[in-house]
C-alpha cells in the first residue's frame, strides 16, 4: 500500500509519501516499504493489517498545517482499505443529493453521492515547480 500525504504550512506546499508491505520481508529490501508488524483484527474481519500514519512524522502538523489530501491506493493487489480517524472528524468528501418524488400511489427516493474531483494519480510520480529546473 502506498500512500501520499499533501499539506499547506503557511504558504509553503509539504507532499510526503509512505508505503508499507504486509506480506513477504524478503520483498522489503527490494521495495523499500515498511514492513507492517503483524495482522490485526477489525471490521469483522480477521486478516487485517493496520498501520497508523503519523502526519508529524512527516512534517506536517495537522495542528497547525492545513491537510489538503491523502491518496491511499493498494499496489500489489486489489484491498479494502479502511480510515479511523480516532476522535478527529474527516472534511466533507463531496456532497449528497437526495431526491423524493411521489405520486398518489408511490413514493421514490434517491440518493446520489458526488465526491470531490481529485487529480489523476497518473501524476502522482510527476515532478512540479513553480520555478525553472535542469537536469
Amino acid at each position: 500500500m502506498r500512500q501520499k500525504l499533501f499539506g499547506l504550512q503557511g504558504v509553503t506546499y509539504k507532499v510526503a509519501h509512505g508505503a508499507y508491505d504486509d506480506i513477504d520481508a524478503s520483498r522489503i529490501p527490494t521495495n523499500t516499504f515498511q514492513k507492517i508488524a503483524s495482522g490485526s483484527t477489525g471490521c469483522n474481519s480477521t486478516n487485517m493489517y493496520k498501520v497508523t500514519i503519523d502526519f508529524t512524522s512527516y512534517g506536517i502538523n495537522p495542528a497547525i498545517d492545513t491537510l489538503l489530501a491523502l491518496r491511499i491506493r493498494p499496489v500489489y493487489s486489489d484491498a479494502t482499505i479502511a480510515v479511523d480517524t480516532g476522535t478527529a472528524t474527516l472534511p466533507k468528501q463531496g456532497n449528497q443529493i437526495i431526491s423524493t418524488g411521489t405520486t398518489s400511489e408511490l413514493t421514490r427516493k434517491i440518493i446520489v453521492n458526488q465526491q470531490y474531483r481529485s487529480l489523476s494519480s497518473a501524476f502522482d510520480g510527476g515532478v512540479f515547480s513553480q520555478e525553472s529546473f535542469g537536469h
